[in-house]
């Protein structure tokens, strides 16, 4: 099998993979800049809503195949791997939709609502024999792929306690899917599960034994801010928080017995350095470029979402059905802890009821 480990170039791509975007949005917009910059990949075809949508979008970024529905291009036999990029109460639907078709499926974060739509897609997926993935892209930025190596190797020795935040002003009457609850609004899904997504690959991917949460939230909106404490045994715990009214100093700490790995603010899930403090030693910087690609992404740095898709190509023609980096259970791990947190906060979608 050919080992990517993520965050690299990998060497031994031989096939033209062809790429089918589900929504039009402006992650969709990002994600098929980075697919441009690959020789490996084509984008055939684009899903929307309607006609026009996909005919503009196909205009702009050179698509042949252009849907009016998001069906109709799970069904287009010119696509072998699809993109969905659509709000997370869609996810579940458009995931059912492709695999149902034999196609591999790389879907935005959340991966889906709950648990139990999260555990449907991967049974689906399992029982075709297709690929799954949760694009969960930091995982695979350059900096992260270093982290992890050292976390392999535990330099800082065993993990005790991770400590990580992050919350943006969104403008929230501007930008409805942030916190109306019939588009799965709130900073949970929107940005909380990146700290989660972090303790989890801290702490093994391994559930919590332990969840306490509250939020800030108003009846019939999603959570403006919600903080969350979690132990995953003895002495061993993370406190998250998540916002999408206020700009949090976001930043991660993730603390060991023998030292701790700092994250720097602004935006610690995209940070192209961290510093490796231990004990009696010097600290140690660590620089991880991102990879430059050309032209104006809508989300700062979305040039990172390159990484996430040279890694199902990878995978794919290692004979991979699902990444180590992202595994399937994990992510189904981070649903059923997420299930545990709305149901503290008492946040339903009407999806669910």
């Amino acid at each position: 099998m050919t080992e990517y480990l993520g965050g690299q170039t990998p060497k031994q791509l031989q096939k033209i993979w062809r790429w089918g975007i589900i929504a039009t949005g402006k992650i969709s917009q990002d994600f098929c800049r980075v697919l441009k910059t690959l020789k490996n990949a084509e984008i055939v075809a684009i899903g929307s809503r309607s006609q026009e949508s996909a005919d503009k979008f196909g205009d702009e970024w050179g698509v042949k195949n252009r849907h009016p529905s998001y069906d109709k291009l799970a069904e287009d036999p010119e696509v072998d791997i699809v993109y969905v990029g659509t709000l997370h109460n869609l996810h579940h639907d458009n995931m059912l939709a492709c695999l149902r078709n034999g196609k591999h499926v790389l879907c935005e974060k959340a991966f889906t609502l709950n648990a139990q739509q999260a555990k449907e897609v991967i049974d689906l997926a399992r029982e075709k024999k297709v690929f799954l993935m949760e694009a969960m892209w930091v995982r695979y930025n350059p900096a992260f792929t270093q982290i992890r190596k050292l976390l392999d190797e535990k330099a800082i020795g065993e993990i005790q306690f991770v400590q990580a935040s992050f919350g943006f002003e969104g403008n929230l009457e501007k930008t409805p899917r942030l916190i109306q609850l019939d588009m799965a609004g709130g900073s949970l899904l929107d940005v909380g599960i990146y700290p989660l997504a972090l303790a989890s690959l801290c702490f093994g991917g391994k559930a919590p034994t332990e969840i306490l949460a509250t939020a800030d939230r108003k009846d019939g909106e999603g959570d403006r801010r919600c903080y969350v404490t979690l132990k995953y045994g003895d002495k061993k715990g993370a406190q998250l928080t998540s916002g999408i009214d206020i700009d949090f100093i976001n930043e991660a700490l993730i603390m060991g017995t023998k030292g701790f790995i700092h994250i720097p603010g602004h935006m610690w899930h995209i940070s192209e350095t961290f510093t490796l403090k231990l004990k009696g030693e010097k600290d140690k910087v660590f620089k991880c470029p991102r990879r430059k690609i050309e032209g104006k992404f809508n989300f700062e740095g979305n040039e990172s979402l390159v990484h996430e898709a040279e890694e199902v190509m990878a995978c794919l023609e290692a004979g991979r059905l699902e990444s180590p980096i992202m595994p399937l259970d994990e992510s189904l791990t981070i649903m059923k802890t997420m299930d545990a947190i709305r149901k503290q906060i008492g946040l339903v979608y009407p999806d669910e009821k």
